[in-house]
């Protein structure tokens, strides 16, 4: 199932499961693409902290249909995650090669369960895809990204930097319209040792000033570059609007509200790319074969145990996993 059916199938959704994918305003001549929708609340679940009373699906591309199809999804795997009345209290992880197989209580899976935890449960994790083992790849990509970004606040030197410009046409694209603006990008490398490479982009404007980031963990290097750079350029309009809104950083919460206070000014963001690489592609080690095998070899080149739960929702007829670190 590719993207393109991923997203026919998704699109069966609208009106029940999610809302129609809206377009984000942007500045004129935009080359980017976002687009929201709503996710339906089942009963039983708690909407999410804030102000919002239900969850959204957001997709951001360079072509519009993309950034939709990508919205669609995002908003598949949001209902997919969410408790419902019924769920058992209990879930026991699926057999994967290299996963571990364990009991977790639904509380520390589902998104608005009512049962209290230490502190509200994320998306990390979750993820939409082709098949079960494909979710479940994905899912433990997002947690690549996330060590690496850990990695990263310890010691900033561990991404190496590189230019955006050259790497893609689309890149070039973007990159051309920043600086009309007078904003750039700076992109960093990390080879995860899972296998995994680890792009993360910081766009500011020309004087390293206003940061605002975005990561991405792939594969395949081009993928996790590219969307990088399109998350931090998103990240920043996003900033900028709550900054001429005259939104208080007090209404923002956790790696938001941090985020937000370094693009600010107000807190310091780690150091950034100090180092410069060759020229050339840093190569991802994980073999691009089946889902199922991509899966068992970041985990197996990773060495963390990692637990993956089925959350698909049958009438949706997308998969969608969550990966969990256990260590």
């Amino acid at each position: 199932m590719s993207l393109a059916d991923l997203a026919a199938a998704a699109n069966r959704c609208i009106g029940r499961h999610v809302g129609e994918p809206s377009p984000a305003t942007l500045p004129p001549r935009s080359p980017l693409s976002i687009f929201v929708c709503r996710v339906s609340l089942p009963a039983g679940c708690l909407p999410p902290p804030g102000r919002l009373p239900f969850r959204i699906g957001a997709g951001a591309a360079l072509e519009p249909w993309r950034a939709r199809d990508l919205c669609l999804l995002e908003g598949i795997e949001r209902f997919s995650a969410q408790f419902r009345e019924g769920d058992p209290r209990v879930q026991p992880a699926i057999a994967l090669p290299g996963c571990r197989k364990v009991v977790l209580p639904a509380a520390r899976l589902r998104l608005g369960h009512p049962e209290p935890q230490d502190g509200p449960v994320d998306s990390r994790g979750c993820a939409a895809g082709e098949t079960l083992e494909d979710a479940a790849a994905r899912g433990v990509l997002e947690l690549v990204e996330h060590d690496a970004l850990a990695a990263w606040h310890q010691d900033a030197a561990i991404f190496e930097g590189l230019a955006a410009e050259g790497l893609s046409a689309e890149l070039d694209t973007l990159c051309a319209w920043l600086s009309a603006k007078e904003l750039r990008l700076q992109l960093g490398r990390f080879r995860h040792r899972s296998g995994a490479v680890v792009h993360l982009c910081i766009c500011c404007d020309q004087a390293g000033r206003r940061p605002a980031s975005g990561s991405a963990a792939d594969i395949d290097p081009c993928h996790s570059a590219l969307r990088a750079c399109v998350e931090s350029v998103v990240a920043w309009f996003n900033f900028d609007a709550i900054r001429r809104n005259g939104t208080p950083v007090e209404a923002l919460a956790g790696e938001d509200r941090r985020a937000f206070e370094c693009y600010l000014g107000l807190a310091s963001a780690p150091g950034f790319l100090t180092k410069r690489t060759p020229d050339g592609d840093a190569k991802a080690v994980v073999s691009a074969g089946t889902p199922q095998s991509a899966l068992a070899e970041l985990v197996a080149n990773w060495g963390a145990d990692i637990a993956i739960f089925e959350l698909t929702r049958a009438e949706t007829g997308i998969a969608v996993a969550r990966a969990v670190r256990l260590d």
